[in-house]
């Protein structure tokens, strides 16, 4: 064997190592990058799921001050039942905002994370939210009828926008399955970075 073939399989292992390194780079590049999107991803889907548990919680809050028991109108007000139900509209008008929000993460949930019965949730907290507001309007409405059907119709109006959630408080104990439901769906996925931050 002479130098120049000494100097050929030199050269050629040379080669041979150097592909093997850029290899070896461009896989550690591929496998961090594939990580580093992996990551990404997991973080915006915990940022959706935490702004969609804030979101849930503050309309919860929301409607059960909305259909409190224990708003208070002065006796000296003549057209005490008129008042407390403007009050209720006046609630639920303040309230607009918050379930906006809800139906902007119900979206931002549905894309991110796209999990059957999850979008349902959401749509029933949103649909008790409309019965309030229609039993107040039909109160409103109704408010001088005295006939036996309007009175009927007021109970079941009332036991709609007024509630203290007990067993016996039939919207409000949607309400609490239908939060609890998405709390469980969406707690493990917000706290996917707690322990990374």
């Amino acid at each position: 064997m002479t130098t120049s073939d000494i100097a050929a399989v030199i050269s050629a292992v040379s080669a041979l190592g150097s592909l093997f390194v850029v290899s070896i780079g461009a896989w550690v590049a591929y496998s961090q990058l594939t990580a580093w999107r992996s990551e990404a991803v997991g973080k915006r889907r915990a940022d959706v799921a935490e702004r969609a548990l804030i979101a849930i919680a503050k309309v919860d809050d929301a409607m059960r001050f909305i259909r409190s028991q224990h708003s208070r109108v002065p006796v000296e007000i003549a057209d005490r039942e008129a008042t407390y139900l403007k009050l209720r509209q006046q609630r639920i008008a303040d309230s607009n905002a918050l379930f906006v929000e809800l139906q902007d993460c119900q979206v931002a949930v549905y894309i991110q994370l796209g999990w059957d019965g999850v979008d349902e949730l959401f749509n029933e907290i949103l649909e008790l939210r409309s019965e309030v507001v229609l039993a107040i309007d039909n109160m409103c409405g109704s408010i001088d009828d005295d006939t036996i059907e309007a009175r009927r119709l007021k109970i079941e109006w009332r036991k709609i926008y007024s509630g203290d959630y007990s067993a016996n408080d039939e919207l409000g104990m949607k309400q609490q399955k239908a939060i609890k439901l998405l709390q469980q769906k969406l707690f493990p996925v917000a706290r996917h970075n707690a322990g990374k931050n």
